[in-house]
């Protein structure tokens, strides 16, 4: 299988796997193999930029005024979303291809589900910089 890592620099790697294990119900995945090759986990810090917040406060308040025990839920499948970013921010849709650093997170919830817009900042830190709802106008 080949690969092209998209930073604008267009390498491509080939990519074999080996084996293919059952997993393990006990683990926390995604994890790395030991051995040749093995890598440390990267954890990027994720912080959010005041519009974000706002959006998030926002996006509570909208569900609250309805059913304040509903409005609960979604905040589980944002924090997951928010830890997938921890660790694969690059994996995201790229938002702009003038931009490759500006990437939309997609969170799923029901039927539906959230968009964070965010950019990876340094090798570092990802900041969110808007979140809405996918029925919500675009960001640009």
């Amino acid at each position: 299988m080949r690969y092209e890592y998209d930073f604008g620099d267009d390498w491509e790697h080939e990519i074999r796997i080996e084996k293919i294990l059952e997993a393990d119900p006990a683990a926390h995945y995604p994890r790395r193999a030991a051995g040749k090759r093995a890598y440390p986990q990267v954890n990027y810090t994720v912080r959010f930029a005041p519009a974000a917040a706002r959006d998030l406060q926002r996006l509570f308040d909208f569900l609250a005024e309805r059913d304040a025990k509903a409005a609960r839920r979604p905040r589980s499948a944002m924090a997951k979303g928010i830890e997938f970013l921890r660790t694969f921010p690059f994996s995201c849709r790229k938002a702009s291809p003038e931009y490759p650093l500006l990437r939309e997170l997609i969170i799923s919830f029901g039927a539906n589900g959230y968009i964070a817009l965010f950019e990876i900042e340094d090798s570092q830190t990802v900041t969110v910089l808007a979140v809405r709802h996918q029925r919500e106008e675009d960001f640009f």
